[in-house]
């Protein structure tokens, strides 16, 4: 009955992206429906790559030092009798429900939204549960202060954010730089990743020569694969890029003064930020995954509202496009290694995960 559900839901999801894409009746409706669809992904997942470090905090807490809200709720769910896997179900539903509040801002394809998400960064979002629930409350704090203007509110989503992760506070920088993202084209996009990558070269060139036994992290076997890893896992990235920037100048010639749009704005403004780190991504694929991959909700979110803006064939055009790009980044990301190398990770970890041997 449960997996009748489950498809149910599916079609729902790309019936409403093809069928009724700009209603806006029952966004309650779908909002709980994609909530549902992605707690039931991830509900009571056996096994994730970082099990095993996540068990070992859980039972030695008072002895790890880790961030202050995984600390405190290690300690209530060891004082209320819960295991792990309750823990990991809670993260998984404040994650949901965090997701699900900041997409159905922009878009009720909701269901559509989780799909792809979830189908593309399955393994990460499942794995890194601390980061994943800090990041979507900063998202929407991000929201409540450049959009909204509600400050207080803005301020205590952020703080409990940056206490489930400390990396979250790198985000919070981007009201105070928005204005130099915003014009940022994309030829000085492509300059500052250079310097960046030539800025990060050096770093570790000087850190490697001061303390020599950091070598091993960056210039071996395993930190050449690592970098070889990051440029075929960010190769595909181009098509959203693209996407994204035709998208961005074709609505600016229609519509000059569409920046004056705050949503429009602030969207638009995260995407360009997640493009800095592109470079510094292929030597730590930590800070892709973090920084890069972790916006995938931001730009589906950016080029679903935007869809409104297009009308007749453009609009019809434009949703193909939307559907062919996250296609072809979800079919590279599970696939390609596969077919190139012959074997594949994040094939194998997702199988894994889904408990499909």
């Amino acid at each position: 009955m449960l997996s009748f559900v489950f498809i149910l839901i599916l079609i729902i999801g790309f019936a409403k992206y093809f069928i009724y894409p700009n209603s806006v009746k029952q966004k309650g409706f779908y909002g709980i429906l994609g909530l549902f669809l992605f707690m039931s992904i991830y509900w009571d997942i056996k096994y994730f790559d970082d099990m095993y470090n996540y068990q070992f905090m859980f039972n030695n807490i008072d002895s790890y030092s880790t961030d202050f809200m995984f600390t405190y709720l290690v300690t209530v769910a060891n004082n209320i009798g819960w295991e792990f896997q309750d823990l990991y179900n809670f993260h998984i539903f404040i994650i949901g429900l965090f997701f699900t509040l900041f997409a159905i801002k922009f878009s009720n394809n909701i269901i559509f939204i989780v799909i792809l998400i979830c189908a593309y960064r399955y393994i990460d979002y499942g794995n890194q549960i601390r980061y994943y629930m800090g990041y979507f409350l900063v998202l929407n704090a991000l929201y409540e202060y450049m959009v909204k203007d509600r400050k207080g509110i803005a301020v205590f989503l952020a703080t409990l954010g940056i206490l489930s992760h400390s990396s979250l506070i790198v985000i919070c920088i981007i009201p105070f730089i928005r204005n130099f993202l915003l014009n940022l084209t994309l030829k000085r996009l492509i300059i500052i990743n250079i310097i960046l990558l030539i800025s990060f070269s050096f770093l570790i060139l000087i850190i490697s020569s001061a303390f020599p036994q950091f070598i091993k992290y960056f210039i071996d076997d395993k930190g050449k694969s690592s970098i070889i890893g990051g440029v075929f896992e960010l190769l595909p990235l181009i098509l959203i890029i693209w996407l994204l920037f035709t998208n961005h100048y074709r609505i600016l010639k229609s519509l000059p003064n569409i920046l004056e749009n705050s949503v429009y704005k602030f969207l638009y403004t995260l995407c360009i930020f997640s493009f800095l780190f592109i470079s510094t991504g292929l030597v730590f694929r930590i800070l892709a995954i973090r920084f890069v991959f972790s916006f995938s909700i931001v730009w589906i979110s950016y080029l679903l509202f935007t869809l409104n803006l297009y009308k007749g064939s453009e609009r019809s055009t434009q949703r193909i496009k939307i559907l062919s790009v996250f296609l072809i980044l979800i079919l590279w990301f599970y696939y390609a290694s596969l077919f190139i190398l012959g074997s594949s990770y994040n094939l194998e970890e997702a199988l894994k995960m889904l408990n499909i041997n």
